[in-house]
């Protein structure tokens, strides 16, 4: 994050840029990931690992994960007024198209351009969030206990469809787990060596 007072240039350079991605990115969620990578990638805001703990963030926060994340990226860069530049370029597109959709939404209810415009959309989007999964995929799933974590998610939500906040709760858990396991068993293999301290010892 930066310290200083942002300067008013990246602070537009962040509302412009989340301006231009918001209404291209149809299908929003996880369809909107890889049009920000895309564009961190090129200006070299972030990299790919810090991209994806963002986006990690991102998802387990309530609410929009293309807000949540242009919020968080914001931030990141700019402090609070960063964060308040990036999501109003976000929200500001979209919201004046659903609006205009709304208004319209009689018109376009019956029109068969309209329908077959959104029955092509929907198998794009699909293929959106296909990539985004396998981009984030190869950062976040590095060796055999991520993979297991990952995997034995999957069945879970399929199976039983509990609420993916209780998945990711599952995740935060045997994370720390793993991550004190290991500590534990580096502090074993390399126990500290003890010393036996005397008085006047040096003299």
């Amino acid at each position: 994050m930066t310290k200083n007072r942002p300067s008013v240039r990246l602070l537009l350079h962040l509302f412009w840029t989340f301006f231009t991605i918001s209404p291209i990115a149809f299908g929003g969620g996880y369809a909107i990931i890889p049009v920000i990578e895309k564009e961190m990638r090129k200006r070299g805001w972030l990299g790919t690992d810090e991209l994806t703990d963002v986006l990690a963030l991102s998802g387990a926060a309530p609410g929009a994960i293309g807000v949540n994340t242009a919020t968080m990226v914001g931030y990141r860069l700019a402090g609070f007024p960063g964060s308040i530049a990036a999501l109003l370029g976000i929200v500001m597109p979209t919201s004046l198209i659903v609006l205009t959709m709304a208004f319209f939404f009689a018109a376009f209810r019956d029109n068969h351009y309209i329908d077959a415009a959104l029955q092509g959309i929907r198998p794009a989007v699909v293929a959106m969030i296909l990539y985004a999964a396998f981009r984030v995929w190869k950062s976040s799933v590095p060796d055999k206990f991520t993979f297991m974590l990952a995997a034995s998610t999957v069945l879970i939500l399929f199976d039983f469809g509990i609420n993916p906040l209780w998945a990711m709760a599952a995740g935060i858990a045997a994370g720390i787990m793993h991550f004190a396991s290991h500590r534990k068993k580096a502090a074993l293999s390399h126990p500290t060596q003890q010393h036996d301290y005397f008085f006047g010892e040096g003299i």
